[in-house]
């Protein structure tokens, strides 16, 4: 039961073992499981890459071991920040995408390429450079600009046109 103490020879043997240093095998035991986590993507990462190609072509990978006085979270940040592609194509690649996830992505990218094409062909790669006024300072304007559109009522104007406009009627 967990709220019961361990016997008392038990007891003294782990106080012994606290202050020991660390071996190989206790390293793979008190990792982070993060840490455990990233080092088995990486091993099935390894295992499918020599499935895939020809035992002859395997690459060499460098085992990244802890550096004297290097603290677990530092260990499991680098081993992280160098495998951090690979395992983002691993994960990508473990992900199955259905046939009709492939079909949309398709057609989206080519309803993008469309658009994209239109915009070309309208405006032939053009800016709006060539439609700037062509102003020349100190230059007077003879009139300010009419609008021959009102703008759309909204608020209290849109009531107050609305009672207008059944008025009228």
């Amino acid at each position: 039961m967990p709220h019961k103490r361990a016997k008392a020879s038990i007891r003294n043997e782990r106080r012994k073992n606290i202050n020991l240093p660390a071996q190989d095998s206790d390293l793979n035991h008190e990792a982070p499981k993060g840490f455990m986590r990233l080092m088995k993507m990486k091993e099935v990462m390894e295992q499918k890459r020599k499935t895939k190609k020809d035992q002859n072509k395997v690459t060499k990978v460098e085992q990244i071991k802890i550096q004297p006085g290097e603290k677990m979270k530092d260990f499991a940040q680098r081993v992280e920040h160098e495998y951090r592609s690979e395992m983002n194509k691993a994960y990508k690649e473990s992900k199955p995408v259905t046939e009709r996830k492939k079909r949309n992505r398709l057609a989206r990218k080519e309803k993008e390429k469309n658009k994209k094409q239109r915009l070309m062909d309208k405006y032939g790669g053009r800016d709006f450079d060539d439609l700037k006024d062509n102003i020349k300072f100190g230059e007077v304007a003879e009139a300010p600009p009419i609008f021959k559109k009102l703008p759309k009522a909204r608020g209290q104007n849109k009531a107050v046109s609305i009672y207008k406009n059944k008025k009228d009627r």
